[in-house]
């Protein structure tokens, strides 16, 4: 690692637990985002609102999966800082102990 660059795994796993939460509560937000379409008076008007909802809805859906995406990523980026700081240990054990 480079010098005074320190990983906080704690850190890491609030940021995991955090995007994941609330990617589930952005995702609550879809139905408000994106409401039943309303009547305008014309067919190509109620086309145009379906479609702007629709797309509303889609916006929705792929912004909370791309923060869940993160979260994950986020979780299992302390998983590896944790398992190769626990490989580092173990080989830094293994040689002092054969020298």
């Amino acid at each position: 690692m480079a010098a005074g660059f320190q990983v906080v795994y704690e850190d890491l796993g609030d940021m995991a637990s955090a995007f994941m939460t609330e990617s589930t509560q952005f995702a609550g937000l879809r139905p408000r985002m994106a409401p039943a379409p309303v009547d305008g008076g014309e067919a190509t008007v109620n086309a145009g609102i379906a479609a702007v909802l629709s797309l509303f809805a889609s916006l929705n859906a792929g912004i909370s999966a791309a923060m869940e995406e993160h979260g994950t990523k986020l979780r299992e980026c302390r998983d590896d800082y944790k398992e190769n700081d626990a490989d580092v240990v173990a080989l830094y054990n293994k040689v002092i102990e054969e020298a």
